[in-house]
């Protein structure tokens, strides 16, 4: 009989300390979820393809802003649950949870736990390279003297743009509209 009742205050006691450990795993890991955004390199186009102000790459999962020194690279994952962010004109905005953060990544309302992370931007080349595990500060930029460049050179291509006569502009059959 004492055999019985040690196996018995042994399973107690192991079931017990089981439901504890996975009690507290559980309080540990359903406390707030965050996203990391998983490290990997890749190219997102060619440097004069980033001469506007903020331009979005929604299959990259990033908002490139163009800053008076060079450029820097906002993640648009959300911070919750790695759910692509919808880029609208003042903000973005996770479909999933429903927050809403400002074009500088800064959390506006919702469930996020955090803003979201400036990515690591780089220069080769010709071509902008995003290293999606290197997190930077938001004061970081990316430029070089090859980058100011192609920044002059495309700046005056811009230039004789500008100087187009859009009155003489000829229009394809397809957009003329019957008066």
């Amino acid at each position: 009989m004492k055999a019985l009742d040690q196996i018995f205050h042994s399973r107690r006691k192991f079931l017990r300390t089981t439901s504890y450990l996975l009690g507290a795993f559980c309080l540990l890991a359903c406390k707030g979820e965050v996203y990391v955004r998983p490290a990997r390199t890749d190219r997102l186009g060619a440097i004069k393809e980033f001469l506007y102000k903020k331009v979005f790459l929604r299959e990259k999962q990033v908002l490139v802003h163009r800053v008076e020194n060079g450029w820097k690279a906002l993640s648009t994952k959300c911070t919750k649950k790695g759910c692509d962010l919808t880029f609208q004109k003042q903000v973005l905005v996770c479909s999933c949870c429903e927050s809403v953060y400002d074009h500088y990544g800064r959390v506006l309302r919702g469930s996020a736990p955090k803003n979201l992370p400036w990515l690591k931007l780089e220069a080769r080349g010709d071509d902008f390279y995003l290293d999606s595990g290197v997190v930077v500060s938001e004061q970081e930029f990316s430029s070089s003297e090859e980058i100011e460049k192609i920044i002059k050179q495309y700046n005056f291509e811009f230039k004789e743009i500008d100087d187009v006569d859009l009155e003489n502009v000829q229009l394809p059959e397809v957009f003329k509209v019957e008066e």
